[in-house]
C-alpha cells in the first residue's frame, strides 16, 4: 500500500568545488552535502551533486544521496538518485528510492519523490511502498 510522506529539508553542510575545467561562463562543480530532514522522514541525507552550471542562474544536476533516520517508528537508511534543474534561484528535483539498497526496517522500501527549493525553503514529497 503506497504511503505519502511530507516533510522538510535542511541544509546541515556544502561543500561545492569545481572538478572540471570550462570555458566561462559555464562551470562544472561537485558538492558534498548533508541535509537534515523533518516531518514524515526523521533523520540525515548525507551524498554529492554533480553541477553544470550554464551561468550563474541555470545550472542542471544529479546526485546520490543516502537517508538514515526514521520513518513514523521504523528505523534505517536507504540511497535516493536525483536529477533536477537550477533557474534564477528555484532548484525544482525529483527523487527515486534506488532499488535493494535499504538496511533495517528500510529493506523493501521503493518510490520517488519531489522538492522545490526556494532560498532556504524546502518541502518534499515522497509516494513510497514497501513500510
Amino acid at each position: 500500500m503506497p504511503h505519502t510522506l511530507s516533510g522538510q529539508i535542511k541544509v546541515a553542510k556544502w561543500d561545492e568545488k569545481s572538478f572540471l575545467e570550462t570555458q566561462a561562463p559555464t562551470k562544472a562543480h561537485e558538492a558534498e552535502l548533508a541535509y537534515t530532514a523533518s516531518g514524515d522522514l526523521e533523520g540525515k541525507f548525507q551524498g554529492k551533486y554533480l553541477m553544470i552550471y550554464a551561468n550563474d542562474d541555470h545550472a542542471s544536476y544529479v546526485g546520490t544521496l543516502k537517508f538514515k533516520g526514521t520513518i513514523g517508528d521504523k528505523t534505517g537508511s536507504f540511497f535516493v538518485t536525483e536529477t533536477g534543474r537550477f533557474e534564477n534561484g528555484v532548484a525544482t528535483t525529483a527523487w527515486q528510492i534506488v532499488p535493494d539498497s535499504g538496511s533495517g526496517s528500510f529493506k523493501s522500501l521503493t518510490g520517488i519523490g519531489k522538492y522545490v527549493a526556494v532560498g532556504d525553503k524546502v518541502n518534499y514529497e515522497f509516494e513510497v511502498e514497501g513500510l
